[in-house]
């Protein structure tokens, strides 16, 4: 009997995850095409009010499940990554943020593959594609492959007036996707970034 139960619970949170993955896929079509990749320089203004000095905000996407999100030299990457902004932002007077993100459906195992990952400023876990961050930053505003794992640099730039419902603008920098480029651009070093406005 409590076979039966735990097997309809698991098809409930499946088909509520399908509806809402459905609906956020319609949302990003009639927001941003999907077949059509941001490129660094895409703009976007956010809804979400700042103040406070500009940041670099990297994003990695990754998932329990994945096997290259659990490799070693992923973790390293990120490292070798997330110093060189800090490097690059002290220079400008940045702020650094990384926010770590797991596309699992299951919050738990999410947060087991960003603490082997991490340390990160934020986390988001949980909902698989239909993850907030994942929907903006790989299907919406700054449409990229849906691969993991991936990194997104991002530039987010304060509201110009402390007017409310002023917008932050936010700027692609740069796209790594698949563990391979991941590596690449950890050990090589950041292409040159325009950080300055």
């Amino acid at each position: 009997m409590k076979a039966v139960a735990v097997v309809r619970r698991r098809a409930y949170l499946s088909l509520i995850s399908l509806t809402l993955f459905s609906i956020f896929y319609v949302l990003g079509s009639l927001v941003g095409s999907r077949t059509s990749p941001a490129i660094a320089g895409d703009v976007v203004v956010s809804n979400h009010p700042l103040d406070g000095p500009s940041e670099l905000r990297l994003y990695v996407f990754v998932s329990e499940r994945c096997l290259a999100s659990r490799r070693e030299e992923l973790r390293a990457a990120i490292a070798s990554i997330r110093n060189r902004l800090l490097a690059i932002a002290g220079a400008e007077g940045l702020a650094v943020v990384t926010v770590g993100v797991s596309l699992d459906g299951d919050t738990r195992e999410g947060l087991r593959a960003l603490r082997r990952l991490g340390p990160f400023e934020e986390v988001s876990a949980g909902s698989g594609w239909a993850n907030e961050i994942a929907f903006r930053y790989i299907l919406s505003a700054f449409p990229g492959p849906e691969v993991i794992p991936q990194v997104v640099l991002v530039r987010r730039d304060p509201p110009q007036s402390n007017n409310p419902g002023t917008s932050a603008r936010e700027t692609l920098l740069w796209r790594a996707v698949g563990l391979a480029e991941i590596v690449r651009w950890g050990s090589t070093g950041l292409p040159v970034l325009t950080v300055k406005h």
